[in-house]
């Protein structure tokens, strides 16, 4: 069974959202139903960049 820890989860949803909107952060915060201070706090934790 491939445990995979919530941080990682979480991290790779927040990266599929930023492909999905081109990376328009204010739509991508939205759908995340996070504010644009948190998805810019979450993509330097988890060291998201565009791909």
């Amino acid at each position: 069974m491939n445990i995979r820890s919530l941080a990682n989860i979480e991290r790779q949803h927040i990266q599929r959202v930023l492909n999905e909107t081109s990376w328009r952060r204010t739509e991508a915060a939205r759908i995340l139903g996070i504010n644009r201070t948190t998805l810019y706090n979450k993509i330097k934790e988890y060291g998201i960049s565009p791909s």
